[in-house]
């Protein structure tokens, strides 16, 4: 496979919080409360073995899609996307958005590709292996804790039985998704 069809993609989140170098207050005061303001904000990433790049997914803290309004948007690389969750964390929602709005629109026509992910739940949702079969994608998803077993979920067609009798996971669902994809 050429590498430039071998992707690599994972979340981190960094805390924007600012807390102030110095406090001012007025001469004589016994006591200084400096309130620090805390924001989160979740990046997706994802390149190739090639060294091309997506454009990531930006996900900010918030309820609202005011939420967004508070970064500077223009700034980022072009074709990123943005999108807001309650605590500024991937959720199962935005894993497929990413999914769809990012991958799909960026990986280009070529088939198979590979896709490389750890085990976040968001990574690996019902609507995310559906598409996965249907565009002829390998997904291979490592679990995000130990044991470092790494389970692959590939078109049904070339399934190999090697990997269902190595698969060993104590998530029941990658046991179900596994077994619904090699009963095909």
């Amino acid at each position: 496979m050429h590498p430039n069809r071998i992707w690599n993609c994972d979340e981190t989140s960094f805390n924007m919080e600012h807390t102030p170098v110095k406090v001012y207050a007025d001469k004589g005061e016994k006591s200084v409360v400096s309130k620090a303001q805390s924001s989160n904000l979740t990046v997706m990433a994802c390149a190739s073995a090639g060294g091309d790049c997506m454009p990531p997914m930006f996900i900010t803290k918030g309820k609202t899609p005011r939420s967004v309004h508070g970064y500077r948007t223009e700034d980022a690389p072009e074709g990123s996307v943005w999108t807001y969750q309650k605590k500024g964390w991937i959720s199962d929602e935005i894993g497929e958005q990413w999914f769809e709005q990012v991958f799909l629109k960026c990986c280009g026509p070529a088939r198979p590709q590979l896709l490389l992910m750890d085990g976040h739940g968001s990574h690996e949702t019902l609507a995310i292996i559906e598409r996965v079969i249907e565009e002829n994608i390998i997904l291979m998803v490592s679990p995000p804790a130990p044991p470092l077993i790494v389970h692959i979920i590939f078109n049904p067609k070339i399934v190999l039985s090697s990997v269902r009798s190595n698969l060993h996971t104590t998530k029941p669902a990658h046991l179900f998704l596994m077994r619904i994809l090699c009963i095909r």
